[in-house]
């Protein structure tokens, strides 16, 4: 267990990409409904008529339930992820029902890399990935993280501090 005056950083997911999911899905609902309704006022087949409110229905009802699936999924992945960054590890806490704690040591880190989506640059988050030697998980990425550059910077500068006074492993 990490001690809250160890740590350098806590975080977690930012809550903006629940947002940035939210109008995503939004639009997209909007333009299918659009595209029906259009549909349905250029479709003059009376076969076609008949049968068009049950696919309006079903498709519309489908949609939703793709939307909410959606925002539900990067709701809990926002919420059920941690991050602890000490001087000497990184802890990663991930699940809302089931925990698991993976931990990092800062001297298994070979490069580190930050990424920013378009979508992430409107809300100033971004990805810090974490490329190492560790068996279980040699790509860990901190997700939509806030000042992600001055984290990877300070990941860098422990990486560099903990590689001399690295002891050896045995497996």
């Amino acid at each position: 267990m990490i001690e809250n005056e160890d740590a350098i950083f806590v975080g977690r997911p930012s809550r903006y990409l629940i947002l940035t999911e939210a109008v995503v899905m939004s639009i997209l609902v909007i333009v299918i409904f659009v595209a029906l309704f259009f549909l349905k006022k250029n479709i003059h087949i009376d076969v076609v008529q008949e049968f068009w409110y049950i696919i309006d229905y079903l498709f519309s009802s489908i949609m939703g339930l793709f939307a909410i699936y959606k925002i539900l999924k990067v709701t809990a992945m926002v919420y059920s992820v941690s991050y602890t960054l000490t001087k000497d590890i990184l802890e990663v806490k991930t699940g809302l029902f089931n925990i698991r704690k993976d931990i990092l040591h800062l001297y298994r880190i070979k490069d580190i890399a930050a990424y920013q989506p378009l979508s992430y640059r409107f809300y100033g988050i971004g990805d810090v990935i974490l490329f190492s030697t560790d068996l279980s998980h040699p790509t860990t990425t901190l997700v939509a993280v806030r000042d992600f550059e001055a984290l990877k910077d300070k990941i860098s500068e422990l990486t560099r501090r903990n590689r001399g006074n690295a002891v050896l492993e045995t497996i």
